[in-house]
């Protein structure tokens, strides 16, 4: 019996931020990477990710339980995700 996976759908802007990372040759680990930080933020923002504002961003990092190292790379995926 075949096997069924649900795909949850991404963001266009995030989708849209993957492939111009994809064109600055980045590798499939970092591409993996930022796509499930920033799924993982968009699942706890109150808000669209383009809408979230600066304290919505603090709240969401004060509320991460990770080891120091886990959550400088959280942080910097998101960080980079928001660059102009």
């Amino acid at each position: 019996m075949p096997r069924h996976f649900t795909v949850t759908p991404l963001p266009e802007v995030l989708a849209e931020h993957l492939a111009w990372l994809r064109l600055r040759g980045m590798r499939t680990s970092t591409l993996a990477s930022r796509r499930y930080a920033i799924n993982r933020l968009a699942r706890a923002l109150p808000v669209d990710l383009l809408q979230a504002s600066a304290d919505d961003l603090d709240r969401w990092q004060r509320s991460l339980h990770l080891s120091d190292v886990s959550r400088s790379n959280e942080v910097a995926n998101v960080a980079c995700f928001y660059q102009p």
